[in-house]
């Protein structure tokens, strides 16, 4: 991604400047859907324990940060369908999951728990 010859030097000055800050390397760039697909599988297994004591949290019954951060990160990976999170297509393709590694881990049980967070505990449709 920080070899995109087409972008324009003030979007590039800008991504440097932003890699550096957050100390952006190739080898964290080449590790990073791994640990990402690795993070997926880690959720998919506690909402599937959840599920399986009778609960659609992460951590017990009530609503708790771990399921708003979830909610707010899988927007990252996949968005929100278009009814409830409008925005440009050039804007929703640049937020889904391309890496095969990340699309395998994608367990539809995270996909619907988010799902399941918006619905229930935050308004919708989003309005930006």
């Amino acid at each position: 991604m920080l070899r995109a010859p087409s972008l324009p030097e003030p979007a590039r000055a800008l991504r440097d400047r932003l890699a550096w800050r957050y100390g952006w390397s190739e080898a964290g760039a080449a590790a990073a859907p791994g640990r990402c697909a690795a993070v997926l599988g880690l959720l998919a297994e506690r909402l599937h324990a959840q599920a399986a004591r009778g609960t659609r949290y992460l951590f017990g019954r009530p609503l708790r940060v771990a399921d708003l951060t979830w909610a707010s990160f899988a927007v990252l990976v996949r968005p929100l369908p278009p009814d409830v999170c409008p925005m440009p297509a050039q804007t929703r393709a640049l937020y889904e999951a391309k890496h095969p590694a990340v699309e395998a881990a994608l367990d539809p049980a995270l996909l619907a728990h988010r799902d399941f967070v918006y619905e229930r505990h935050l308004p919708l449709p989003l309005d930006f």
